[in-house]
């Protein structure tokens, strides 16, 4: 018998590609075969057996389509099985799709400033979005204002501020956050790297070679870090010396053992947190007794 395929998907209407987010619990599957065999339509979702959820026919123009129930929020790995009137069958490659939030990124987030107007443009990476809004608070615009999907595929938000503050010292200020949402739910990130202060790290050094790094759990702008990592090559330790987070949840501590801790001047480590979004802050404390702390904060995301 010939073969059968799953060409397309589609969530409230809008196509998904394979390996795409679907915005929406029910799908609209489609494809091709024979006329006249039936199709079934089966999911697998991750270990477990495949699911059959259930049949489709082929019309006289060689096209199926099938409606699923409402899904799990989950990823969908979904292939079709033909069986002709004499019983031979042949199974279809699959179609992957993602029942969930939408995916956002800080990398999505694009922001400008210029003659006094604020411009932040959002990436949806061909998703299709039932809304999009970003808080533009800051700058004295509205928390959640709406964002409008424009000819380019992209969604844009403006806002005309007076005299904005100068900021050089503090870029990480020209920041913006966004939320978007599907028929499944809402995903909220930001290009705001965590701001990190010489009273959120504590660093002690001992003549027997033990450095010790903590460092707080919730920046001072109330983002919670998703790891820390520090640099310890000054002391003849690793340049990427994972922190763990304490068993109470509200700090990161690390204990380092035979490292050189002798004539602390200028020595010091570089506590690099990352937040749940990606962005970056590294800061710099200076080893010394007690410790006392430089701030030399220098992000890796770039406002464009």
């Amino acid at each position: 018998m010939s073969t059968v395929s799953i060409d397309k998907i589609k969530a409230d209407g809008f196509t998904v590609p394979s390996d795409g987010i679907a915005g929406s619990k029910i799908l609209v599957l489609g494809g091709k075969g024979l006329a006249g065999t039936t199709v079934g339509i089966y999911d697998k979702i991750g270990e477990d057996a495949p699911v059959h959820l259930g049949d489709a026919h082929v019309g006289a123009n060689g096209f199926w389509s099938f409606t699923t129930a409402e899904l799990s929020i989950d990823e969908h790995k979904f292939f079709a099985k033909g069986t002709d009137s004499e019983g031979n069958t042949v199974r279809s490659d699959r179609y992957v799709v993602e029942v969930g939030s939408p995916l956002l990124t800080e990398a999505d987030i694009k922001f400008t400033y210029a003659d006094s107007e604020v411009n932040v443009t959002i990436d949806p990476n061909h998703q299709h979005l039932n809304a999009v809004s970003v808080d533009l608070s800051m700058f004295g615009g509205k928390r959640e204002a709406a964002a409008t999907l424009g000819d380019d595929g992209k969604y844009h938000a403006s806002y005309t501020v007076g005299e904005l503050p100068d900021y050089t010292e503090r870029p990480l200020l020209f920041a913006v956050s966004a939320t978007a949402s599907n028929g499944v739910g809402s995903t909220t990130v930001d290009n705001i790297p965590p701001e990190l202060t010489d009273a959120m790290i504590k660093t002690t050094a001992t003549d027997n070679g033990v450095v010790k790094v903590r460092v707080a759990a919730i920046d001072l702008l109330g983002h919670a870090m998703d790891h820390v990592k520090v640099d310890l090559s000054l002391f003849g330790g690793g340049t990427d010396v994972d922190v763990p987070l304490t068993s109470e949840g509200n700090s990161y501590f690390v204990r380092v053992a035979n490292l050189d801790t002798s004539n602390l001047t200028d020595k010091y480590v570089v506590v690099t947190a990352v937040d749940s979004a990606g962005n970056e802050n590294g800061f710099v404390d200076l080893a010394e007794a007690p410790i006392v702390s430089l701030i030399g904060v220098s992000s890796s995301t770039a406002l464009a």
